[in-house]
């Protein structure tokens, strides 16, 4: 209950009665509605919140708490209500042998009904700006929206997520030539490392080329060996040497190996601030968080930025880029309320790598059989190719010839494909395949070097192992019993592109963004460059 009528989101004046306080007397009850508050997670909103005018404090009633689903805990000295999912909604400390919630502190605010429209329909249409609610609101593009205030309060939320920082000089300098300018950077240490045990990551961006190179680290230690490797590899295929080699402040490149590399290479070392990558002049983004919480204590003696304490680690951070709540405190005691959670530190481990083993050519990685280079949308678009028509005969034909199909009545909707399926699933476990348990079509045969994979999509497989001899077995044992037609090495399927040389492979969906455009009349569309450009 409470007497604050300014507090009530909704209010009910129509409930009139008395209610018997601590003392045994009684006082009137002039209202029951609810109650906004925001809390540790989000917006709570407190319902059968009885109007009481008389009495001197708010009071939550631990009862009625329960009954909702909350759950409350008294421990050393402290109270905490969590939600029916086990969230934390308040922490509150035992002052003069009570608990006290004060609606008024920094993340536990009480929303009268005038703020919380604005903020409500700010979530509600997920962190929209609030120039955009207001242009909104006046041409009534989205009914039920009421009239806003001009300004919005700040978000918290969208600090985190929409931080800016002050602009910077545009980067003019451009590089001329190849390797004239190279930009990396180390990333890591990510969450769930790699097969090989790989946490880290080292990208090469070449200024002049845009192209870019990535090597997977299992620590920062191997930084000088993948440096070396790549400037011997780029260097010898473009017969260009690098000049000028731009990074940030990271103690990877900034240590007495490289300091004497550089010297001995003749190659400039660029330097730029540390988690400031617009002086770097090269776009690489990534979903960290925008923000970080903090308290204003005093401005830096060396630049032009503010000396801001963290109270989630201690420390003390110099910035420039820095949005102020004039209009919220900061109590020690509690700072434990604007903590988020950790990002677990992730330390290297000895862990053994994936045994892989060399192949003499290409054509021991990758065969495949019966693929389609181009597949019409529509049958009406099929009917009119005079070699669809033929293709759609031959396929009747070979169904026939191989007898995988019952005659049946087709279900409304439904297409037959259980019958093919159901006779090279046996065909290839009496040929000793295993399926996969997490992937259907999925067959494996052998282990090591007498490892043989196959992929079934519909009629099409996919063959692929380390031994060429193998592969050449499986299709003459397949064309043993099934017509099938060896196309070789693959180049499309599903969509994809594939280019397989002694580079590497390369798969792309060129052809297939190139339909797509032609379908929606968009082939003349304007380009728009990726991050790396």
């Amino acid at each position: 209950m409470t007497n604050d009528q300014e507090l009530f989101k909704e209010l009910d004046k129509t409930i009139i009665s008395k209610v018997k306080i601590g003392n045994g007397e009684f006082i009137s009850l002039k209202g029951k509605g609810t109650v906004a508050i925001e809390s540790l997670t989000d917006l709570k909103y407190i319902t059968d919140v009885l109007y009481v005018p008389n009495i001197d404090q708010n009071l939550f009633s631990v009862g009625q708490l329960i009954e909702k689903g909350f759950k409350v805990i008294f421990e050393d000295k402290w109270c905490m209500i969590k939600d029916a999912k086990g969230r934390d909604v308040f922490k509150v400390k035992m002052r003069a042998k009570s608990f006290a919630l004060n609606l008024m502190e920094d993340e536990q605010m009480t929303f009268s009904s005038t703020v919380s429209n604005a903020e409500l329909w700010h979530r509600r249409l997920g962190h929209f700006h609030h120039v955009g609610l207001l242009y909104m609101h006046k041409h009534n593009l989205v009914k039920g929206v009421p009239l806003l205030e001009d300004k919005l309060a700040d978000c918290v939320a969208c600090q985190y997520g929409k931080q800016t920082r002050r602009p910077f000089p545009q980067t003019t300098w451009k590089a001329m030539h190849k390797l004239q300018l190279v930009h990396t950077d180390v990333g890591g240490p990510q969450k769930t490392p790699s097969l090989n045990g790989s946490k880290y990551y080292n990208a090469f961006i070449g200024d002049y080329t845009r192209l870019c190179w990535i090597y997977f680290l299992k620590s920062k230690s191997e930084v000088a060996n993948i440096f070396w490797k790549y400037k011997a590899w780029v260097e010898n295929q473009s017969n260009c040497r690098m000049q000028k080699i731009k990074s940030n402040n990271g103690k990877e490149y900034t240590n007495e190996i490289f300091d004497k590399f550089y010297v001995e290479a003749g190659i400039e070392h660029q330097l730029t601030t540390p988690y400031t990558p617009q002086q770097n002049g090269v776009k690489r983004d990534k979903l960290d968080k925008k923000a970080k919480p903090g308290v204003f204590i005093g401005y830096s003696n060396s630049s032009e930025a503010y000396r801001i304490f963290q109270p989630q680690n201690g420390k003390i951070l110099v910035s420039k880029d820095v949005k102020f709540m004039e209009d919220r405190q900061w109590n020690c005691e509690e700072s434990i309320k604007m903590q988020l959670p950790e990002v677990p530190r992730y330390f290297d481990e000895d862990i053994d790598d994936v045994p892989v083993r060399g192949t003499k050519s290409l054509s021991d990685v990758y065969e495949r059989s019966n693929v389609a280079v181009f597949e019409p949308v529509e049958f009406e678009e099929a009917e009119k190719d005079d070699k669809w028509i033929e293709a759609m005969k031959e396929e009747l034909r070979m169904i026939e010839k191989n007898d995988t199909w019952d005659l049946v009545d087709r279900p409304q909707h439904r297409k037959a494909p259980n019958a093919w399926y159901s006779r090279i699933d046996e065909h290839l476990q009496s040929l000793g395949f295993d399926k996969s348990p997490s992937e259907a079509t999925l067959y494996v045969k052998g282990t090591d070097a007498n490892l043989i994979v196959v992929s079934v999509y519909v009629d099409d497989l996919l063959v692929t192992s380390s031994n060429e001899k193998l592969i050449k077995e499986f299709k003459a044992e397949m064309l043993k019993v099934f017509e099938m037609t060896d196309l070789g090495l693959m180049s499309y399927f599903l969509g994809m592109e594939v280019k397989q040389d002694h580079d590497g492979i390369f798969i792309s969906q060129k052809k297939y963004a190139k339909e797509i455009l032609d379908k929606f009349h968009m082939e003349d569309c304007k380009r728009t460059s990726t991050p790396m450009n």
